[in-house]
């Protein structure tokens, strides 16, 4: 069984040089919230066990979210306060015979306070930050690693992932049941290695995303996509322990989106660099 109290102290300070009208908007911002976890783990054999855990978390405000001030020019804002969570987890993990091992998980998670961006009139340049509400998340995964014969290393990871605004009010109106930002349904992850001989070593990794959306109106959104990458390691003979590396990332330069951001301006897609090539040289002794 596992017990955990934390206490955080998070405490910005701000200097305003800009004093706009005369007025010093200098001050702090400080946010420390006392959270737990709580835990136990059960293992009737050697070779599985089971667990459950419970933990509360927050998030405060970055820095840029509290120095956008869109009540005036300068100063912290002072309506933002740290988004808080709550959330169980369950799983087992454990080994199937000599050659396989498993772990499976089951995840909820509830937010309070999510961050949303939004712009105001009269300063149209800008991107301000509020609070505006809650969210619910849950979502399953599952990762298996097999050696079905000595020279060759087997592992897949799939993570379904079912995030959702729970409230109904926001900048974007009523978004109640839609989609958290950014956050794809389902992700997939395969890997397989070969030892061809004792000082060679080759692998290749498909990696799996499927879509998502940009921000919370949920209309527009990013298509998934699948990318393979390649890699290989050589270690020199004899006793200097110099082993040389190479991969490739995406190895069929799929044009596709890394990441989207809720950006007013609909600056949101963030492309991601085609084909990449990496040469590494590893010295140990």
């Amino acid at each position: 069984a596992m017990l955990n109290v934390r206490y955080d102290r998070v405490q910005n300070r701000l200097i305003d040089r800009l004093q706009a009208g005369g007025v010093d908007l200098s001050g702090a911002a400080s946010f420390d919230p006392l959270t737990g976890r709580a835990g136990i783990t059960f293992a009737p054999q050697g070779d599985l066990s089971f667990y459950a855990s419970f933990g509360q978390g927050f998030l405060p405000p970055s820095t840029e979210e509290l120095a956008n001030n869109p009540a005036q020019l300068g100063g912290f804002d002072r309506d933002l306060s740290a988004a808080l969570s709550r959330g169980e987890e369950v799983g087992l993990r454990g080994m199937a015979g000599t050659q396989a091992l498993f772990d499976v998980s089951l995840f909820h998670l509830d937010t309070e306070k999510d961050f949303d961006r939004y712009r105001v009139a009269s300063r149209p340049l800008e991107t301000f930050y509020r609070n505006v509400g809650s969210s619910r998340r849950f979502g399953g995964e599952v990762y298996v690693s097999w050696t079905p014969v000595r020279p060759l290393a087997l592992q897949v990871a799939y993570t379904y992932a079912h995030f959702q605004y729970t409230n109904t009010t926001s900048a974007y109106g009523d978004i109640s049941g839609h989609w958290l930002p950014n956050s794809p349904e389902h992700q997939l992850v395969a890997d397989a290695q070969l030892t061809v001989a004792r000082d060679l070593r080759l692998g290749v990794t498909s990696e799996t995303r499927g879509a998502w959306y940009v921000d919370p109106t949920n209309v527009a959104r990013v298509d998934g996509y699948t990318l393979l990458h390649a890699r290989v390691a050589y270690r020199l003979p004899g006793p200097s322990g110099v082993e040389i590396t190479g991969s490739v990332h995406n190895i069929f330069a799929k044009q596709y989106i890394a990441f989207s951001e809720p950006d007013p301006d609909t600056n949101s897609h963030q492309p991601a660099p085609e084909r990449e090539i990496f040469v590494g040289l590893r010295i140990s002794s």
